[in-house]
């Protein structure tokens, strides 16, 4: 890390990951700025391609050097985030969620050096994992790629033609799209923050200070049990929500996935939840492979299944379980010390602060590393449940050892796939509402055969 810091400091650079203008954009892919709000939510931690730019390099016409003129700012966590770097084209490409390079090596100064030395009129390209988003960037004047449509000549009797075109984007629009985030650009030999509708010069160390995570660093405060993306697989047609039944109060109606039972408001230490991202992310990656037709599961995958669902269950345990409020350290004045600076160290396992509640999220985070480990130690075999008719439920408990994955499939223990009739379908989401605690979801719940629907 030291060595990339340096790097960054000495040339006063940003490594910037740019929406998709023009390299990128296509069928299949997203334009601005839901491409950068995906990659800020953190669904995109498996790696992005950036470019790394200074002081008077430009982002305009046919030499540029990077790929578009806004993007996210990006800061490296680990030493192992860069993973390639390249004057130019570093050939990275996305598998299964994994961006990669075909050799991936050892990468030192004089690799880093040559980003800037031997790239000429054209982008250079690093590809970082495990990164956090400190900022946005504007190479002003700042311009996207968006779908449009041309109108044919009428006597040719065609339809529009669908294509993509150019559309400016002032400085206030970007900001209204990232509130919360810094905004800077690189003009007059100098790196600039946006504030208060202009601009102001800032030192590389504003950006890259020594503290850079922990000063940029955002805790998790809406801590999932089932994780977010998971959740959004159930999603309905138009991607907005799925149907919830709340069972005290016996209601129905749609939820997106930050609804607040969803989750706790940090109820374990942010180790935990930083820490079991890669997990959550292997889940999805064979969610993909399932939902593309994989019926069968290696030994390896079945044991991060495992590890997942003991994961899910401990988080939906965690939810409802009380802890000593009275801390058993003597407080002592961290008073200097930002709370984001603390949440940055809380998420390196250093506990400064010795609150109630921090040790609270502490000993949660502890019982969910062992519920992890501990699933190691079984050889559960998984298999996947496709639904013929119906679909399935969700609950907001995980003791029934059933992994859901999209409204028609499940995982759960055994050694070959199977499929479900209706009637076997409706019997296991009696059996998941039965053992509910609080709600149960699904992407119709009329679908499901246990009497629930939008007009009961």
């Amino acid at each position: 890390m030291d060595e990339i810091s340096d790097f960054l400091r000495r040339h006063e650079a940003l490594i910037v990951h740019c929406s998709g203008t023009p390299k990128g954009v296509g069928p299949g892919q997203s334009y601005y700025p839901e491409d950068l709000q995906s990659v800020l939510r953190g669904d995109a931690q498996g790696g992005i391609s950036c470019s790394v730019v200074k002081p008077g390099d430009l982002f305009h016409g046919p030499t540029r050097h990077a790929t578009g003129s806004v993007g996210l700012v990006i800061a490296p966590t680990t030493p192992s985030s860069l993973v390639a770097v390249d004057p130019r084209d570093a050939g990275s490409q996305v598998k299964d969620g994994i961006r990669s390079v075909a050799h991936e090596r050892d990468i030192g100064v004089p690799d880093l050096d040559r980003c800037f030395a031997a790239r000429g009129d054209h982008y250079n390209e690093w590809v970082v994992r495990d990164f956090n988003v400190i900022g946005v960037f504007i190479g002003e004047p700042a311009s996207t790629t968006q779908p449009t449509m041309i109108d044919m000549p009428p006597e040719s009797g065609l339809p529009p033609h669908a294509t993509t075109g150019e559309v400016p984007l002032g400085t206030l629009d970007v900001s209204a799209e990232f509130s919360g985030l810094p905004i800077y650009t690189l003009a007059g030999g100098q790196i600039r923050q946006w504030k208060k509708n202009r601009w102001f010069s800032v030192s590389h160390a504003d950006v890259y200070s020594p503290l850079t995570y922990a000063q940029r660093y955002r805790p998790a405060l809406h801590q999932h049990v089932l994780p977010a993306a998971l959740i959004r697989r159930f999603f309905s047609d138009d991607g907005k929500f799925v149907e919830v039944f709340l069972k005290p109060k016996e209601k129905l109606f749609p939820a997106g996935d930050g609804w607040k039972e969803f989750g706790k408001h940090r109820r374990w230490d942010e180790g935990a939840e930083k820490g079991f991202v890669q997990l959550e992310t292997k889940l999805q990656l064979l969610a993909n492979h399932i939902e593309a037709g994989q019926n069968v599961l290696s030994r390896d995958e079945s044991q991060m299944v495992s590890a997942f669902m003991a994961l899910i269950a401990q988080r939906s345990r965690s939810r409802g379980m009380s802890l000593p409020t009275e801390s058993p350290f003597e407080p002592y004045d961290f008073s200097g010390m930002q709370p984001n600076e603390r949440d940055y160290f809380e998420k390196q396992g250093i506990f400064m602060e010795g609150s109630a509640e921090q040790i609270d999220r502490a000993v949660h985070g502890m019982f969910q590393r062992m519920a992890v480990a501990q699933s190691t130690r079984t050889a559960t075999q998984w298999c996947v449940v496709r639904a013929e008719e119906g679909q399935f439920l969700v609950s907001d408990t995980y003791e029934h050892r059933a992994v859901p994955i999209n409204p028609n499939t499940y995982l759960i223990p055994g050694d070959e796939p199977q499929r479900w009739n209706r009637s076997q379908v409706e019997k296991f989401n009696r059996f998941v509402l039965d053992n509910a605690d609080r709600y149960v979801f699904a992407k119709e719940l009329s679908e499901c055969g246990v009497g629930l629907s939008p007009t009961r």
